[in-house]
């Protein structure tokens, strides 16, 4: 990945720095730092199946949310033919790749300290993102896709990779989670982060700035909180708590009973069991049936209880 990352960045003017890989997961990250001692972080998109119009989409957002809100998040760099966009071929996967170059945030990441006060700080970054999108509007040639039938919009595939699991649990899960979603998704759709969690935030003397908008989208608000208490929860239940406190809202107010909520959490966990098994990069694809069985067991005790706690199980368990 470094030399497309090598190449991408001299579209953006971008040389004599130094490169380091941050995460190659999804999509791959490099930390990159010139010899002025500007940094920046750019992406590679190595397994998006984002279009050109939406990654355009993404970027306007952003650059809107930079110049139009207080909360911080990173500005998108221009390209030397003055887009935001660059394009390279990947010769491995057989297709161009596109990448983005973004301003460097400071401080460490949000989950590496995570608590309830930081907790608080998600759902206040979370009302601000949307009441801006609640107003947005983009620009020609710029968009997001909407959420269509699912909370990935991909087809259940985990019968056929992880054919040892229990389906009915999994499959009851997700089809309970989007009835759901097809209610809420008759609402008026506004952009969404839908993938705010503590690693995609950082956490600076007091105040919270968010980052990677790769898998924005159109959807609604209550998405995004049950995304972010998703993760949130790995420290706690009592985070959720905080999260809504900061948000200055409850699922009611969405559109959701608090039982609702509850299983649009734990649908997140099929979703992504579901989604590993797609991915091109090794090490999620070493890590998908392992996954999938820790979801399993958190689909359980889900069933029993219903709440979702992840604190049940974890891969390193």
């Amino acid at each position: 990945m470094r030399p497309l990352a090598v190449a991408a960045l001299r579209q953006f003017g971008v040389e004599d720095a130094s490169v380091s890989l941050l995460n190659h997961g999804f999509n791959s990250t490099f930390a990159v730092t010139q010899n002025n001692g500007l940094r920046f972080a750019l992406r590679l998109n190595t397994n998006s199946h984002r279009s050109v119009e939406e990654l355009k989409g993404e970027l306007a957002w952003v650059r809107a949310l930079g110049s139009q809100t207080a909360l911080e998040v990173p500005a998108p760099q221009p390209t030397l033919e003055g887009g935001f966009l660059a394009t390279i071929a990947n010769t491995f996967l057989g297709k161009d790749m596109h990448a983005v170059l973004y301003s460097w945030l400071s401080g460490p990441l949000a989950g590496d300290r995570m608590n309830p006060v930081i907790a608080n700080a998600f759902g206040g970054a979370l009302r601000v993102l949307h009441n801006h999108a609640a107003k947005f509007k983009f620009p020609t040639g710029a968009e997001l896709q909407p959420l269509k039938n699912s909370l990935f919009n991909r087809s259940y595939t985990l019968d056929q990779n992880a054919p040892a699991l229990d389906h009915s649990l999994f499959r009851d899960v997700y089809q309970e989670a989007d009835l759901i979603m097809a209610r809420v998704m008759k609402e008026p759709l506004i952009p969404i982060h839908y993938d705010l969690h503590p690693g995609n935030a950082k956490w600076l003397r007091g105040k919270l700035s968010v980052f990677d908008f790769d898998d924005s989208m159109l959807g609604r608000p209550i998405l995004d909180f049950a995304i972010s208490s998703f993760y949130l929860r790995n420290k706690g239940v009592e985070t959720d708590a905080a999260m809504w406190d900061g948000a200055k809202s409850s699922p009611n107010d969405h559109g959701v009973t608090r039982q609702e909520f509850e299983t649009l959490v734990a649908a997140r966990g099929v979703g992504l069991a579901n989604e590993l098994f797609s991915m091109n990069t090794a090490d999620l694809i070493e890590i998908a049936p392992k996954y999938a069985v820790v979801v399993e067991k958190r689909l359980e005790h889900f069933k029993k209880t219903g709440v979702f706690d992840p604190t049940v199980a974890k891969l390193s368990s």
